[in-house]
């Protein structure tokens, strides 16, 4: 033992560090670490330990950071984690620092219970186990209990049951003669332990939890019932006492409440729920779960009936509870009580069914009968909601009319005894669902759940920005959702039935000529419906009529309020998929004429949005509907870009924007100066909002697509951009990298010349790539732009760079970086044809070992091959060098049997023509099959025995290509992807809006897709007749062997049917 704790002393002990060296290095054959390589912690090291976690919670920084540092060097010691709990035991010590040193414990115990380096060894884990049981049955402070609780819950997921068989006696013996502290104590450590068993799914650790769950479910079952009933009892006889205190406001009556029976009465709970849901096989057959559900239902049903009576007596607002008070206390009971049918029923669907119409018919009560707008815990109708909700969309209970039927011919044949499990549940569901109810259902949800409510309201007034926000998200936890789910799944379920009760209930709201604030709130909670029904009503409703006759008297109605008039254009974004000819035009303008004439900020924000949505989702509109409106539009889409002050408005605006610019293609280029304008501005004005300036690069990403060249009217703000953006030594740069180089390359695309800013920026792309190559693929695309924009300009600075680039991928990545080298590599020898193969010869190298040694996937090989047949037909000598280079390396090329390079030649043609047929382009077949001919006329006996196979891939490539339909198939295929790139027609001189495009006077590559155009024409080896090249390799081979030599070689080595294809191709030809 060490009691002079040199590490927490912060001395630097040699011998120990030499010791420790040692040992580490022995061990490493190992492939562990130990602790007993490390010195121990004794329980003299207590109070410097205690420094050292009081030092932890400085607010130091420095303190803090080596506190920190301190602590995680010695955790890996001998009796770290038991001197913690010797400090946790300690009530002389301060709390927080106990508190620490419980967080520090169970941090510990998760990290080396079971790993292989610095394990906690066996016997400190057994007195670790046993010291754990007597802090609890001492501690009361319910923050280090709890932390306690979670420590043994991780040791039971590594030891449960095998090494820890003394922990469920030990809980179980507390909960049955333990005092009600010792029994709250064990019930919490018990919930945290079968929260852990629950989540192990396979094996041995499933059959232990199953064992222990149908072992110990009959207890807790009586021990809730017990529970329950007690705080029932208590509160059925305190009602008149609850009824005066509601009216007195003061809900304080705690003096005879036992509240450690209420905590345990919500933990049992918890426990129950998750050994029903992952423990227990079978819930309909089994005796004590169909008491345990008949006695739920029983007391759920008490209790609604004692909030029933508070609920209604109050008429007041509901306030924010006060969790101290007995109301808080009742809500809460049976919001927990609800949880336990709300969670077993999603896993037990059909064991459920015996259940399911006393529990539909008892929520759907609560919900009918109780008001949310009163004191009422929200939980209790959300978890009603949800219940109604899982139950109508289970896909196990089949309430479709076929089934049904079926199951009433069952019914009334007598054969009730033979339904399925299935056919009971589905008429249980049936039988709830009748007219009736879904009519009732359907009302209750559009009158008391769908509504807007006064907090809404509230936020209309004070924030505008925020209740446009929060009416756009997507929330699943509040009532309004809970209900607009439900409403959902029972037009999912029961479509036709749902239409016809919600239409006339609508029409009758509507007809009601009434304009309190009551009727106007219910009218908006019928469109709220129509809106989120529109999918199953398209066939019922009429669209166009339902504009023109309702929903634009509404938008247009001054007199009307402001809420009908902002739900009437989300109910239009809801119903875009509707929207036709007739109507759009006039959406369109009314959208408009409300965004700029009206003053409320919401309804302007409310039309901007449903504009967004026509823009996006209607897939009708075309460029010419918008382009009338472009003007008035952009000027107050500027107004209120610099009204509004919210990160999300913004955020939405700018997408807004983006979408825009897609969808009005090149309409949108008079106002391409107001947008340089507004997106600087919003870049500068974000302060530190990252989200902001993503968007705004992708916006102006697609305002330079738009632009094509005349993007470089941006540069001045486009290219510091770009290199902000591209910049990994930036700390906002993981926000938005990707988005700077989608920039990037769009920039390259459709600049029409390569100035020295932009050849600039490729320095952050080459030190990216150095750093990682997380983003290689777009990385190695703009390569390809720099390079067929530069040219020699961008090659005589930076072929060092790619040189190491390529040497870098090549053979040390996927597949797809690698053919895009062979790619860029290909247009270079495209480009400059005799200058790559000596500039590039280091990466050509090393792809000519891969293909030697084919050490890559075929797709690879094949694409590096195509590299090599431009190198071959324009310098053949370069190749030869790059043999000898690889033989005077002495690279095992050849397996020990070829050492010369006319050996490392044939293997290398015979690689060639084995994956000859994995080619795919017509094009590259081509080009493989010219360099192959290059290498003829020759007399070399071991490539002679190879012009036969050669001779047969040019035949089939003769009847493959043709030099008019390839040349034209090339050049429409770069057409076709400048048209999916561009997404807009060529700029003509004079706009109608009165801004002039310049138009080139000369033919000039302005973008990408000309100069690839551009250089497949200049493409000498495109442009080159196949069939003539073969005749006259043909002829150079006759004036070498003679015409009769070569006739004799033809007829006696190549396979006749070859011969007769290529005579019949001639034939052809002429």
């Amino acid at each position: 033992m060490n009691n002079n704790l040199p590490i927490l002393n912060g001395s630097n002990n040699n011998n120990n560090n030499n010791n420790n060296g040692t040992t580490t290095t022995s061990n490493s054959n190992n492939n562990k670490k130990s602790r007993n390589d490390l010195s121990s912690l004794s329980i003299e090291d207590a109070p410097t330990l205690c420094q050292v976690l009081k030092s932890a919670l400085s607010t130091n920084n420095e303190e803090q950071k080596n506190a920190e540092n301190t602590l995680f060097q010695i955790e890996k010691r001998n009796g770290f984690p038991s001197l913690l709990l010797h400090i946790i035991q300690n009530k002389e010590i301060e709390s927080p620092i106990r508190y620490l040193a419980a967080i520090c414990f169970k941090n510990t115990i998760d990290k080396y219970w079971k790993i292989l380096d610095y394990i906690i060894l066996e016997d400190e884990k057994t007195y670790i186990k046993t010291m754990l049981f007597n802090i609890i049955l001492n501690e009361n402070d319910k923050s280090l209990l709890t932390q306690l609780s979670l420590s043994i819950s991780i040791i039971s997921k590594f030891d449960y049951p095998d090494k820890y068989q003394e922990l469920i006696p030990f809980l179980i013996e507390n909960i049955k003669n333990g005092n009600e502290m010792n029994r709250f104590k064990s019930l919490f450590i018990l919930k945290d332990f079968v929260k852990e068993q629950s989540n192990r799914k396979l094996g041995d650790g499933k059959k232990s939890f199953v064992k222990f769950s149908n072992e110990v479910i009959g207890f807790l079952c009586q021990l809730l019932f017990y529970y329950v009933n007690d705080l029932y009892l208590y509160f059925f006889e305190n009602l008149n006492n609850l009824q005066n205190n509601l009216q007195n406001n003061t809900l304080q009556n705690n003096k005879i409440f036992n509240e450690l029976n209420y905590l345990n009465c919500l933990t049992i709970c918890r426990i129950i729920w998750r050994m029903i849901t992952f423990g227990i096989s079978s819930i309909d057959t089994d005796k004590t779960m169909i008491d345990f559900f008949n006695f739920l239902f029983e007391y759920i049903s008490k209790f609604y009936l004692l909030i029933k009576d508070l609920n209604l007596q109050n008429n007041e607002e509901e306030e924010e509870e006060d969790e101290n008070s007995l109301l808080y206390k009742v809500n809460n009971i049976i919001a927990t009580l609800i949880k336990l049918p709300l969670r077993i029923q999603v896993r037990h669907a059909l064991g459920f069914r015996n259940y399911l119409k006393n529990y539909c018919n008892l929520f759907s009560t609560i919900l009918f009968n109780l008001n949310p707008k009163r004191n009422v815990n929200y939980k209790i109708l959300f978890r009603c909601l949800m219940f109604l909700k899982n139950v109508t969309e289970c896909t196990k209970y089949d309430v479709s009319l076929q089934n049904i039927n079926e199951i009433q011919n069952s019914l009334q044949n007598s054969l009730q005894n033979n339904l399925t499990p299935e056919k009971e549940a589905s008429i249980s569901l049936y039988e709830f669902y009748n007219d009736q109810m879904i009519e009732l259902m359907m009302k209750c949800l559009i009158s008391r759940y769908m509504i807007i409510t006064n907090e809404e309201l509230l936020l209309w007034e004070e924030d505008p920005e925020e209740f446009v926000k929060d009416q756009e998200l997507d929330h699943t936890d509040t009532l309004k959702a809970a209900g607009e789910y439900l409403f959902l799944s029972l037009f999912g379920t029961f479509e036709d039935k749902m239409a016809s009760f919600l239409l006339p209930f609508t029409q009758q709201v509507m007809n009601n000529k009434e304009v309190d604030n009551e009727q106007v709130l219910l009218r908006d909670a019928c469109y709220n419906g129509v809106g989120w029904a529109s999918y199953h009503l398209y066939k019922t409703i009429n669209f166009t009529q339902w504009y023109f006759n309702v929903l634009k008297p509404e938008l247009f109605n001054i007199s009307n309020n402001k809420i009908l008039r902002r739900r009437c254009m989300w109910v239009i974004g809801r119903w875009v998929e509707r929207i036709d000819d007739t109507t759009r035009k006039d959406i369109l303008e009314s959208l408009l004429n409300i965004l700029i004439n009206e003053q409320d900020m919401v309804l302007k924000l409310t039309s901007l949005l449903t504009l967004k949505t026509i823009l996006s989702e209607d897939i009708q509109l075309q460029s010419t509907d918008f382009e009338h409106l472009l003007n008035p539009f952009m000027k107050i889409l500027i107004q209120i870009l610099h009204w509004v002050k919210q990160e999300d408005t913004k955020l939405s605006l700018l997408s807004l924007i983006c979408t825009l610019v897609e969808k009005m293609e090149d309409k949108i280029l008079p106002y391409s100066e107001t947008l340089v304008q507004i997106l600087p501005n919003l870049w500068n004005s974000c302060g530190d909002s990252t989200l902001i300036k993503t968007q705004v690069i992708s916006a102006i990403t697609k305002l330079v697509k738009i632009l094509e060249h005349q993007s470089i009217l941006l540069y001045d703000f486009l290219i510091p951009l770009i290199q902000f953006s591209t910049d990994i030594d930036q700390p906002e740069q993981l926000y938005f990298i990707e988005e700077g180089l989608d920039l990037l390359l769009s920039t390259l695309q459709y600049a029409p010349e390569l100035n020295d800013g932009l050849l600039l920026l490729y320095n952050n792309i080459l030190k990216m790539i150095q750093n990682s190559f997380e983003n290689i693929i777009i990385a190695l695309k703009i390569t390809d732009s720099y390079i067929l924009l530069g040219k020699l300009k961008f090659l005589t600075k930076h072929s060092n760079d790619l040189n190491e680039l390529l040497l870098s991928i090549i053979g040390n990545t996927k597949s797809k970086p690698m053919l895009l080298c062979s790619s860029i590599l290909e247009n270079i020898f495209t480009l400059f044809p005799l200058e790559a193969s000596t500039t590039f010869s280091l990466p050509l190298k090393k792809m000519l070992n891969i293909i030697l040694n084919r050490s890559e996937e075929p797709i690879v090989l094949t694409s590096f091959l195509c590299v090599f047949s431009r190198m071959i037909y324009f310098n053949r000598n370069a190749f030869f060098s790059l043999i000898s280079q690889i033989l005077n390396e002495n690279i095992n090329t050849t397996n020990g049997n070829n050492h010369n390079e006319e050996d490392v030649l044939i293997k290398f043609i015979d690689i060639w023509i084995g994956l000859s047929d994995q080619v795919v382009s017509s094009f590259h077949r081509k080009v493989l099959a010219i360099a192959l001919l290059s290498f003829y006329p020759n007399q070399n006996v071991k490539l002679l025995e190879k012009f036969p196979s050669i001779l047969s891939l040019c035949v089939q490539v003769l009847f493959e290509v043709d030099e008019y339909n390839e040349l034209t198939s090339r050049l429409n295929n770069i057409q076709q992807q400048q048209q999916q790139e561009q997404q807009q027609s060529i700029i003509n001189n004079n706009s109608q809006n009165g801004v002039v495009i310049e138009q080139q006077q000369q033919e000039t590559t302005l973008n990408e897709f000309e100069r690839k155009r551009d250089m497949t024409r200049a493409d000498i080896l495109i442009q080159m007749d196949f069939h003539k090249y073969l005749m006259s390799i043909f002829n150079e081979m006759i004036k070498v062997m003679g015409n009769e030599e070569f006739n004799n070689f033809l007829h006696s080595r190549v396979d006749p049917k070859v011969l007769k294809e290529l005579e019949r191709y001639q034939k052809e030809k002429k």
